[in-house]
């Protein structure tokens, strides 16, 4: 049994499916149940750690132990590490150059979560450069841009009680929690269609700067898309570095799976990947030539850039943000340990 643990923008679409392609082997991704359901749906119970792991040990027992299963990027940080590793259990972690995650994950949550529902259809290499050109205050964020209306009250009260909820059930009835959380999920979803009409719900809109200035309730309903992306920019620097921060002080560097080796380097892929997987199970020319015919998912440029352009591609304030957090989470430590270059920061 393995577990790969993974805040995102780590090839792990790819990782799970080339595993998989092994014919001992079974990864499942981004999951917290059986069976491997997607844990953002309402329908299924997420089930705690040591249930899940439970799980993977009856799958494999059903297949007379001719299977190894495992999962990747399902529970964050370190929630998975002791129950993995009490049940015998591989536990290891995917680190990237912390300038290369952050802005992978931050294109794909600005087209995905801001652009697109805005109604606009926009390519990576610009949606990079109208970012870079805003933080700069080169180009007007107002213009032709998405403006977001705030959360009705009900969805902020449904947003505070879920917290609440989480915080009481950890303390109060941990082995229940998950299948208490699933029912509370449920029950939000409810309150929110029932409470919240149509026109209060988050929406998106095309409006252009008079629109906004002319509109009667503007300081109380438009966050101006500079504040979008911002408060976007800063949750993601908050996030991933707090949890490489978190992996790497949790964890042996051993257990560190760097993700620009394991999708070019099959030498990489047998000798260290193949080591946190399956160590005792053989491992073949033919497979590992399957494994990097794969095509990889969700890739955003043909030509990638590297982690000293995008560094040089960012205006200073972007800079001054993305370093607050690199210093707060001590990302030097974790930079020098896997040999990325950050002598250009």
């Amino acid at each position: 049994m393995f577990y790969i643990s993974s805040r995102g923008s780590t090839a792990n679409h790819w990782l799970a499916k080339t595993l998989s392609k092994h014919p001992q082997i079974v990864c499942f991704r981004s999951t917290r149940g059986f069976p491997p359901f997607d844990p953002t749906s309402t329908s299924h119970t997420e089930l705690s750690v040591d249930l899940f792991f439970d799980g993977l040990l009856e799958c494999s027992s059903a297949t007379f132990h001719e299977k190894i299963f495992g999962s990747i990027h399902g529970y964050h940080g370190l929630i998975a590490k002791t129950a993995c590793e009490k049940k015998g259990g591989l536990f290891s972690y995917l680190i990237r150059h912390p300038i290369s995650r952050i802005h992978s994950a931050y294109i794909y949550h600005l087209i995905k979560d801001i652009y697109k529902p805005g109604g606009i259809e926009i390519s990576t290499d610009s949606a990079h450069e109208r970012v870079c050109l805003i933080f700069s205050k080169e180009l007007s964020p107002f213009k032709d841009a998405p403006i977001l209306r705030k959360k009705s009250w009900p969805q902020r009260l449904n947003k505070y009680f879920y917290k609440i909820c989480q915080v009481m059930l950890d303390s109060l009835f941990p082995i229940q929690r998950a299948k208490i959380i699933s029912k509370i999920r449920i029950i939000q979803k409810s309150f929110v269609d029932r409470v919240t009409s149509p026109l209060q719900k988050i929406q998106f809109a095309r409006k252009n700067s008079e629109n906004v200035v002319n509109s009667p309730n503007a300081s109380d309903l438009v966050l101006n898309e500079k504040r979008l992306i911002r408060n976007l920019f800063i949750k993601l620097c908050d996030d991933f570095m707090r949890a490489d921060n978190s992996l790497y002080d949790g964890c042996s560097q051993h257990a560190g799976i760097v993700m620009e080796e394991i999708v070019v380097s099959s030498q990489y892929f047998k000798n260290h990947l193949w080591e946190r997987i399956a160590p005792n199970v053989q491992i073949t020319d033919n497979y590992l030539t399957s494994v990097f015919s794969e095509s990889r998912f969700n890739i955003h440029r043909q030509n990638p850039m590297t982690p000293e352009q995008v560094w040089l591609s960012w205006p200073d304030s972007m800079k001054n943000i993305f370093r607050n957090y690199f210093e707060k989470y001590n990302l030097a430590c974790i930079c020098d340990a896997f040999g990325y270059d950050r002598t250009f920061l």
